[in-house]
């Protein structure tokens, strides 16, 4: 795949602002608590090959509205050897400049829903969690079987079972170095073994409160996002070797031959 096939993403979401950010109704940015948080990576894993469709939800901005409070950048890189980085823009938002565009006074205010599309040229790719069924809206506190995927992965974490978590996250794995053929860095292998490291620091989660999750169908069901109530990551692992270390992350399961698999 060429290098213009690789669409990649930031986020910034600066203090005492508050959004939330979705690719093709998947979550980039979807913490629910005000704060700061900067992201830079490839998405292709999350890309359909043509029109995609960025959801931005402000819920809170500062009275004195800095310019971009709330930033999405989408681009591709032309030569990563500059100083700066040579990049292309595919596609931006920018809250509160995005105002100026809003003809109606009701659509210039904070709760604000934004909704754009932009096309993109991503190899040809098809995403596995687009082919997944669509399914019935999950109640936010999960169905059994979801509740006990989570649980399954909690206690291989709790158990220090490199083997069985990365077994779980084989789909993740595997689908984020089909999204990116050619990238060392992608590589599944690669990627198991920075996991297996971190799991020889010994990462500690506290003991699993089901009730503190919260499950949101995604993407007409195909997905579901699991994420915590108030805010944080579903995982949050200091490492006890090395509390500098950290596995942290949200959880979306997708349906793969007939069970609910993670897939970011």
């Amino acid at each position: 795949m060429k290098q213009e096939n690789f669409l990649f993403y930031s986020v910034n979401v600066k203090a005492a602002s508050w959004a939330r950010v979705y690719l093709n109704d998947l979550p980039l940015h979807a913490q629910s608590a005000p704060g700061v948080d900067s992201h830079s990576t490839s998405i292709n894993q999350m890309l359909m090959n043509g029109e995609n469709t960025l959801t931005v939800e402000v819920l809170a901005a500062p009275e004195e509205r800095g310019p971009g409070s709330v930033s999405v950048h989408f681009y591709t890189v032309i030569d990563p050897m500059t100083k700066p980085m040579k990049i292309a823009t595919v596609h931006q938002f920018s809250f509160p400049e995005v105002l100026d565009t809003a003809a109606k006074p009701k659509d210039r205010r904070v709760p604000y829903h934004h909704e754009s599309r932009f096309t993109f040229d991503n190899g040809g790719f098809s995403p596995i969690w687009a082919s997944a069924p669509a399914e019935e809206e999950v109640d936010c506190r999960g169905t059994p079987e979801l509740r006990a995927a989570v649980t399954e992965l909690w206690e291989s974490i709790e158990r220090l079972d490199a083997d069985k978590f990365l077994d779980l996250c084989e789909l993740r794995l595997s689908e984020y170095e089909r999204a990116h053929p050619g990238v060392s860095q992608a590589r599944a292998d690669t990627r198991r073994d920075a996991l297996r490291e971190l799991f020889s620091y010994k990462p500690r989660l506290p003991p699993l409160d089901m009730s503190a999750l919260h499950f949101a169908s995604r993407a007409n069901g195909r997905v579901v996002h699991v994420s915590r109530e108030g805010g944080g990551h579903v995982l949050n692992a200091p490492a006890e070797r090395d509390p500098r270390r950290r596995l942290k992350a949200d959880l979306l399961y997708t349906r793969q031959l007939g069970a609910w698999r993670i897939w970011g």
